[in-house]
């Protein structure tokens, strides 16, 4: 049952995770920009991780190879990957640099099939083509391609893919979910604070009161539930199940666009979300475990 666990799991964090676009689009029209918007949240978050790391007695002072593993995976995982998205966006549309990064999900499944001789299962495979096909349905046409800009995104596809490989395979895994947190949200307001700063993208001025508001309610929901679960999944399903099911977080973006901002469903959206529901389906089906076969024990003779 720990397969069709962290496969929930996945699918709560993902829909979490889908959500924050919903916060940011809200949050923009009140002073906030996405680079703003995201230093004050991770920071806001490194702060709050240590209070609770504290009031649970947990280590987040960590030594040795687990610091060593802790931080090159968080640095990589929630600093590179944010920062090289954040810069993709400058050369290509959103849309397009999000299908581009959602090859990361393809990137876990080919690692962990070389590296880690993980079995590659039909369903894995059927799963992970519907949800590609369903990202690309969502991101429309790709329209003119700059190299640069396919280049950073995929390049953050490549160390979220690193980062989800790594979750799964290094002893990060065991560490509490909220020392996690710590770690990758203090990458994460380093590396957002300092492109912030360079880019002169970091603006205090035209922030408005709801704006702030709007920040704080996504803290807990997209950092102290959505990233545990994320870790969670990857522990009991793996990295593989946990990173194509992670293709429901557009799909969540899409319909929460649609319920919340009045956004249009089309043909093609349509189809997507039918794919990564059949996808997301053949996949939780595919985790569980089959069940032992009971046996009715044979009757002795007794003797003569």
């Amino acid at each position: 049952m720990d397969k069709l666990k962290g496969s929930l799991f996945a699918i709560l964090s993902a829909a979490i995770f889908g959500l924050s676009p919903i916060y940011m689009k809200y949050a923009v029209l009140y002073g906030l920009n996405v680079i703003t918007f995201s230093t004050l949240r991770a920071v806001l978050v490194t702060l709050a991780s240590f209070l609770v790391c504290r009031s649970l007695k947990l280590p987040v002072v960590l030594k040795g190879p687990a610091l060593k593993e802790t931080l090159l995976l968080c640095g990589i995982g929630s600093g590179a990957t944010g920062f090289l998205l954040a810069l993709s966006y400058d050369y290509l549309s959103s849309g397009m640099a999000t299908t581009i990064h959602f090859t990361y999900p393809v990137l876990v499944m080919l690692a962990g099939v070389l590296f880690y001789k993980e079995k590659c299962s039909a369903a894995k495979v059927a799963a992970l083509t519907l949800g590609t096909a369903a990202i690309v349905l969502f991101t429309g046409s790709p329209g003119q391609l700059n190299l640069t800009g396919v280049a950073l995104a995929l390049a953050s596809g490549c160390t979220y893919a690193f980062y989800t490989i790594g979750l799964g395979n290094t002893g990060v895994k065991n560490l509490h979910p909220f020392v996690v947190l710590f770690y990758s949200a203090a990458c994460g307001a380093l590396t957002s604070l300092g492109y912030g700063l360079v880019s002169r993208t970091l603006v205090f001025e035209t922030i408005q009161m709801p704006g702030i508001a709007i920040m704080l309610a996504s803290i807990p929901f997209y950092s102290f539930i959505a990233a545990p679960l994320f870790q969670l999944g990857v522990r009991y399903a793996g990295p593989t199940t946990t990173a194509i099911l992670s293709t429901t977080e557009p799909l969540v973006s899409i319909l929460a666009g649609m319920l919340m901002l009045g956004e249009e469903m089309d043909a093609a959206k349509l189809i997507g979300c039918i794919f990564i529901l059949v996808g997301t389906l053949v996949t939780v089906a595919a985790a569980k475990e089959p069940r032992a076969l009971k046996t009715t024990p044979v009757p002795t003779q007794p003797n003569a």
